[in-house]
């Protein structure tokens, strides 16, 4: 595609967003990713209202430099749209990616009307949502994953599909696929009085180093049938929002004391459901890890897959790898992950 005609189309994308700032009923937020500043302009309380609560433990004052402005917007509220596209909708990538190079890249996901736009040289990325009411529920568990996910891409900074837990300045990743009990892991060490919480579904690692992990939010997901196994969170569920299958739990406004926003990390963990009573670590190598890692990173980040790839392969192979076989009596797993940790 032209890349002229994506450069005027973004122009024009620019100058609407001027124009819904000036009408802007919305905050800013400065949120620290990885240590880098993102300030994120809500032109509207409902954009607001849905976008922040899963970022809330990463604010910054307001008065903080920022490396990044992210502008996010709901054309129903507003009463703004679109400039009129610059694109064949026959030859758009069923993923929604419009345009990508070094410099710029464009989406929209047709499905529930957002489109999403990066300027890597200007530092500024554009969020338009047709309608907030229009979006399911479990988006509001990872706002800004897909321009985090770009603004990192030429780093060895990785969003990675993982959990995270720590004890102190130290931590261990929780990876596998979906059903083997990574979520509940992570979840059942808020019952844990020592252990912190850096999130169960997306953080960000530090691929090159292979040792810094950053939370990105503080949302913990639960499904309906299996919230009687956390007895310790059934006097919060007022607080809870619900998707279609799963409670949404935003720790930062039940158990702030519980979040760590980064740890150095001594290795990854695959839970693994095994009917074993005791549970225990069984030590593995990195293809595993990777087998249990990039698939799904990959898939739902839908970014540079070889750039992925690449980068969680390099973190595997600097990272001591276990099977974590889950005990049947769900209170002696956070155990397994403190005692690896304290020793």
């Amino acid at each position: 595609m032209n890349k002229d005609l994506i450069l005027s189309f973004y122009r024009e994308l620019q100058s609407v967003y001027d124009d819904g700032l000036k009408l802007s009923t919305g905050k800013s937020f400065n949120l620290s990713f990885a240590k880098h500043t993102f300030k994120a302009h809500y032109l509207d309380s409902k954009t607001d209202e849905f976008y922040s609560p899963a970022l809330s433990h990463l604010m910054l004052p307001s008065s903080t430099n920022h490396d990044l402005d992210v502008y996010v917007m709901e054309g129903k509220t507003t009463g703004l749209n679109l400039p009129a596209p610059c694109w064949d909708w026959n030859k758009v990538h069923p993923h929604g990616e419009i345009y990508r190079d070094e410099e710029l890249i464009l989406t929209f996901e047709s499905w529930c009307g957002v489109l999403r736009m990066y300027n890597r040289i200007e530092q500024k990325a554009y969020i338009w949502i047709r309608s907030i009411s229009d979006l399911p529920q479990w988006m509001r568990s990872f706002p800004l994953r897909s321009i985090v996910d770009w603004y990192f891409e030429p780093t060895g900074i990785q969003p990675v599909h993982s959990g995270g837990i720590a004890l102190g300045q130290n931590g261990v990743m929780l990876t596998g696929k979906g059903g083997s009990g990574k979520s509940s892991t992570c979840l059942s060490c808020l019952n844990h009085s020592e252990l912190k919480y850096l999130g169960d579904d997306f953080m960000l690692v530090d691929c090159e180093s292979g040792k810094d992990a950053y939370s990105l939010y503080n949302v913990a997901k639960v499904e309906f049938d299996n919230l009687s196994r956390f007895k310790f969170l059934e006097g919060y569920k007022k607080d809870f929002k619900v998707d279609d299958e799963k409670y949404q739990i935003f720790i930062n406004q039940i158990m702030p004391d519980k979040l760590t926003n980064e740890f150095n990390i001594d290795a990854i963990f695959l839970p693994k459901i095994t009917g074993s009573k005791s549970g225990r670590l069984v030590k593995t190598d990195s293809s595993n890890a990777l087998m249990a890692l990039a698939p799904s990173t990959i898939s739902l980040l839908k970014g540079n897959r070889e750039r992925t790839f690449s980068k969680v392969s390099s973190l595997v192979k600097k990272t001591p790898i276990y099977f974590l076989e889950l005990s049947t009596e769900f209170e002696r797993n956070p155990e397994i992950i403190y005692k690896y940790l304290e020793s």
